[in-house]
C-alpha cells in the first residue's frame, strides 16, 4: 500500500506541475499575441497569409496527379478566392480569432490531460474504487493461476485506463466524480463552483474549431472560459487530493520546477 499511495503522489506531482506549467504557458501566449496585435507589422505579416496558402497547393510532381486534377492552382479566380477566403476580416480581427481558437485548443488538451491523470491517480492509490468497471473483463483460467487478483486488477486497471483516455472528456469527468464525490470539497473562497453544462460547452467549442466552422473566429467571454477552465482543472486536482489524503511535497516540487519540470 504504501508504495501505492508514493507512486499515486509521484503522479499527483506530476499532473500539478503540467497543469500549472500548461496554463502559465497559455498566458504568456496570450500577452505575447497581445503585444503583436499593438505593433505596426502585425498587419503585414497578416497580409503574406494567402500567398503562403497558394504556394503550398503548387502542384508537387511526387503527388498522383497533383492539383491538377483538382483545379488550376495558377488561375487568378482561384488565387483571389483564397485571398478572400483569408481577408474578409481586418488583420486585427484575424489575430484575435487566430489566438482564440488556438487558446481553446491548448486549454482543452490540458484539461483532457488533467482529467485522465487524476483518474489514473485514483486507479493508482485505491484500485478497488475501479473494480465495478472491470467486473464484465475476461480473465482466463491459466492467468488466474498464475497471478494473484491484485496483479490482474491491476494490469486491467492499465489497459481500463490507457482505453479510457480515448474516451469523451465528460465521460471521464464523470468517473471521476463518482470516485471523489464533490460533497466532500470545501465551498470555494473564490467563488469557483463546478458546472458540467459549462465544462461541455468548452468541449463543444473546441469540436467546433478542430471539426467545424470555428477556426479563426473570435470568441466573446473567453477570457473567463479559460479562466474557468483552469481553475476546474486545479479542481479536479484537489478532489483528488482530499479523497486520498495526498498532497504535494514542496522537496520533490523545487528540483522539478528549476530543471523545467518532469
Amino acid at each position: 500500500m504504501a508504495s501505492q499511495v508514493e507512486t499515486a503522489t509521484e503522479l499527483f506531482l506530476e499532473t500539478f506541475l503540467r497543469w500549472s506549467r500548461g496554463f502559465g504557458t497559455l498566458y504568456g501566449f496570450t500577452r505575447s499575441v497581445s503585444v503583436l496585435g499593438q505593433s505596426q507589422g502585425a498587419g503585414n505579416l497578416l497580409a503574406t497569409d494567402h500567398q503562403r496558402i497558394t504556394l503550398d497547393l503548387r502542384p508537387e510532381p511526387e503527388w498522383i496527379g497533383g492539383w491538377d486534377n483538382l483545379v488550376d492552382a495558377a488561375h487568378p479566380t482561384f488565387q483571389r478566392r483564397i485571398a478572400e477566403s483569408f481577408h474578409d476580416e481586418s488583420p486585427a480581427y484575424a489575430l484575435q480569432g487566430g489566438m482564440h481558437s488556438a487558446c481553446v485548443v491548448f486549454a482543452h488538451s490540458v484539461i483532457d490531460a488533467v482529467t485522465s491523470d487524476c483518474c489514473r491517480v485514483s486507479a493508482v492509490v485505491a484500485p478497488h474504487d475501479w473494480e465495478q468497471d472491470l467486473s464484465q473483463r475476461q480473465v482466463s483460467l491459466g492467468e488466474i493461476k498464475e497471478r494473484t487478483y491484485p496483479e490482474i486488477l491491476n494490469d486491467r486497471l492499465l489497459k481500463y485506463m490507457s482505453a479510457l483516455e480515448r474516451d469523451p472528456l465528460l465521460k471521464r469527468v464523470d468517473l471521476l466524480h463518482l470516485r471523489c464525490p464533490p460533497s466532500e470539497m470545501p465551498a470555494s473562497r473564490t467563488g469557483y463552483r463546478f458546472d458540467r453544462d459549462r465544462v461541455e460547452r468548452f468541449d463543444r467549442l473546441r469540436h467546433e474549431i478542430i471539426h467545424g466552422n470555428g477556426m479563426g473566429e473570435p470568441i466573446a467571454g473567453l477570457e473567463d472560459e479559460l479562466s474557468f477552465i483552469n481553475r476546474t482543472c486545479g479542481y479536479m486536482l484537489n478532489l483528488v487530493g482530499r479523497r486520498y489524503g495526498l498532497r504535494l511535497d514542496p522537496s520533490r516540487w523545487a528540483p522539478r520546477v528549476q530543471s523545467g519540470g518532469p
